[in-house]
């Protein structure tokens, strides 16, 4: 060691020797002789072990009075208790304790790794440690099933009586059969609640959370079990929960009229989508019973009148064509604080959950609806989606509807926006909708859920009708985009004028690649028919035909601007560029017509296009042209920002 110490001598001398062999010096005088004779009695060489060890015993604690002594010339020693216990919260946020399971050999046990995480960081030193052992809610916070049962109840312990927040963890499908009466035990001073545990031990809630919980705000149940969904006991917080605000149930429901549910502003309730072992399997019969629950889901909300955001994903299970199915529909419950409303399931549930619900107007809606047959009548529910619309725009508003085309079905996002003058208000609420198609039940997954069970004219109708029950008249900006899981092309010219043919105050489009960039130049310049003949296909009535003062009308009348966003208008796959009909001539011929038509396009802008220089610079002598090679998809000019599809929201 190259540092030196002052070392005191009998004489009072100020030598200076090495630190090693100052304490060498110190230490040999301690050590016991080692000779011959040693080893010839088992009890001396047991004693000198014995005394080697408790010398050893305190150089270690030599060693660490000499690391404290260092650490307090660090500037962090200075930091005050407050200070760096708050340090501490920040760290235990970012590095949780943590599990893995290790497979040593193919044929020895597996072994549970754990990662202590952000406790390592405390034990740096005596004070840090002293500093974390003295702040109680940092051991409440954030509490894991992860370090086993023995750091589990040591956490506990150090937590005393600070508020607790017990958090599940994914690796862990054991919560409450292994620590579900320690949980209860704590549970009057509990805040989160974050349980995760498979449906035998879900039903033990009942016989252990009865207990008062005067500080619970959040809860959420899991269920482990993918292919099941069960009802939780009706013991199930029996006690008093005056702050009880938000439950999020997964894979397990909670029915009936409880007190503690009157002050939930927050009510989630997520059953599998499709529960049944294997997707080869049939689907369970749905009887009377299982409607039932969904005349008490509703009548449960209206125990709720607090709340504010309400999330349901298959309330029920599927409903067989040889089923009459029969509900209260007589029972109408307001909700006159909904803020959001999220519906995922079957027509038959996204209809009947919508239409016994009063929901205010400026209440966000969701809906994903999943079909088994193509000719399935979404038109109850269509009916449904359409005086939402109207209490949804308000007063003269315009709104901006954005595409995802799906390869079996669609998803929509409606944005609400007030105009005024050149300024426009966005409205908070939105409308998003979501239509999917399954061939069969054993379609679920695999190459044959992306088959539609339907041809391109009903899928085509039903957007049209989608169109119909939003206000097509007030529709001013629409937005295509890209559905990465979706190889088909959107639309033919034809099929544009089939759906499109009602949105007659459109004002700005854009389109992504999926949509062929060809047929919609094609379609701008195509006339709408007076009535298009189409059938309904949609097991409802015929769809409103288009005005006969608008015949022979082009399609988009009041078109003023176009984005196109990654289309090739080369004309050819590889860029090499052609002539005809396929050619990029094709493109500037389509935009001079569209130009000398009555309805000129004012601006055109190409987001990472593939487009020659001289075809721009042929559409540029057409219409304001901007080009931009790096910039986002969505370019602002005068524009109002477009809202996101919902399949990327």
């Amino acid at each position: 060691m190259s540092c030196l110490v002052q070392a005191p001598e009998a004489s009072g001398s100020n030598s200076s020797v090495s630190a090693k062999d100052y304490w060498l010096s110190l230490a040999q005088p301690r050590f016991p002789p080692v000779d011959a004779s040693t080893f010839r009695d088992a009890d001396k060489v047991a004693d000198a072990q014995q005394t080697l060890d408790n010398e050893l015993h305190a150089l270690h604690w030599l060693i660490c009075a000499i690391r404290t002594h260092r650490n307090s010339f660090s500037i962090t020693s200075r930091l005050p208790s407050e200070i760096l216990a708050r340090v501490f919260a920040f760290v235990a946020i970012n590095e949780p304790p943590s599990s893995r399971t290790v497979l040593p050999s193919p044929s020895g046990p597996p072994t549970v790794a754990r990662d202590l995480g952000w406790i390592r960081v405390t034990h740096v030193s005596h004070h840090w440690r002293e500093v974390a052992m003295q702040d109680a809610g940092l051991w409440g916070n954030e509490l894991v099933f992860t370090l086993g049962h023995r750091w589990f109840s040591e956490m506990l312990d150090r937590a005393k009586a600070a508020p607790l927040t017990f958090t599940r963890d994914k690796s862990e499908t054991k919560a409450i059969n292994h620590y579900g009466h320690l949980i209860a035990s704590h549970l009057t001073h509990t805040r989160h609640l974050w349980l995760s545990a498979p449906p035998t031990d879900l039903l033990c809630l009942g016989n252990l959370l009865t207990d008062h919980a005067p500080m619970l705000e959040t809860l959420e149940i899991v269920n482990t079990d993918p292919n099941s969904c069960v009802r939780l006991p009706p013991g199930f917080l029996s006690g008093n929960a005056p702050k009880l605000r938000r439950m999020t149930l997964r894979g397990c429901y909670l029915l009936g009229t409880s007190p503690i549910m009157n002050r939930f502003t927050s009510y989630a309730m997520r059953c599998p989508l499709f529960p049944s072992p294997r997707p080869s399997q049939p689907p369970l019969l749905l009887d009377q019973t299982s409607v039932t629950r969904l005349d008490e889901l509703i009548t449960s909300f209206g125990s709720m009148p607090h709340l504010e955001t309400i999330i349901i994903e298959r309330p029920i299970l599927p409903r067989p064509a040889h089923v009459d199915l029969v509900t209260r529909k007589d029972e109408i419950v307001r909700m006159p604080r909904l803020s959001l409303l999220n519906v995922t399931g079957t027509v038959f549930e996204c209809t009947n959950i919508l239409e016994r619900l009063t929901l205010p107007p400026a209440t966000s809606l969701g809906a994903a609806c999943v079909a088994f047959d193509a000719e399935e009548n979404f038109e109850p529910l269509l009916s449904l989606l359409s005086g939402f619309s109207k209490a949804f725009r308000g007063h003269d508003p315009f709104l901006t509807v954005c595409i995802s085309p799906l390869a079996n079905g669609f998803a929509l996002k409606a944005q609400s926006y007030v105009s005024n003058g050149n300024e426009h208000t966005v409205r908070a609420a939105c409308l998003r909708l979501c239509f999917l198609w399954r061939r069969n039940w054993a379609a679920l997954e695999g190459p044959e859920a992306a088959r539609p069970p339907f041809d391109k004219s009903t899928y085509n109708a039903m957007l049209r009708r989608v169109f119909q029950a939003l206000g097509s008249s007030h529709i001013q900006t629409l937005s295509i985009d890209d559905s990465p899981n979706c190889d088909r092309r959107f639309w033919s010219a034809q099929e544009w004028l089939d759906v499109f043919a009602l949105c007659s105050d459109v004002k700005h489009v854009r389109v992504g690649e999926t949509v062929d960039a060809k047929s919609l130049f094609e379609a701008l310049t195509m006339s709408v028919p007076a009535d298009p003949g189409k059938p309904p296909l949609l097991g409802g009535p015929e769809l409103d035909v288009v005005p006969r003062s608008r015949s022979g009308e082009l399609l988009f009348p009041k078109l003023s601007t176009l984005w196109l966003s990654r289309a090739n208008m080369s004309g050819a796959e590889d860029g090499a560029g052609s002539t005809g009909k396929d050619g990029p001539d094709y493109f500037v011929d389509r935009l001079a017509t569209r130009q000398q038509s009555s309805a000129p396009l004012s601006t055109l802008y190409f987001n990472r296009c593939t487009v020659s220089k001289l075809c721009m610079a042929d559409l540029r002598r057409l219409a304001k042209t901007r080009y931009n090679e790096d910039g986002p998809l969505f370019l602002s000019a005068d524009l109002p920002d477009l809202c996101s599809s919902s399949s990327s929201s």
